[in-house]
């Protein structure tokens, strides 16, 4: 990630943003699932708490999206 950088003056929200940009740049499909599942990932912190089921729920969409990228399409299951 030579050009991320992320700012001490920004918000969260410009640096996640910047972020998730970047991770578009270097790879789409993995940004895009980035981005999709972003909210999910953005809810494992809670007002200072850890919350375990919304780092679940991120990692089984996050598997999810991964899984389905490996996922044969029509015309190869007929070859």
């Amino acid at each position: 990630m030579p050009g991320l950088r992320f700012s001490e003056t920004d918000s969260f929200q410009t640096n996640w943003e910047a972020f998730l940009t970047e991770m578009e740049s270097l790879d789409p499909a993995m940004g895009s699932i980035l981005r999709a599942n972003s909210g999910k990932l953005a809810a494992i912190v809670q007002q200072s708490n850890r919350n375990s089921q919304a780092r679940s729920d991120f990692n089984t969409a996050i598997v999810a999206a991964l899984d389905s990228l490996d996922a044969p399409t029509s015309e190869e299951q007929q070859s």
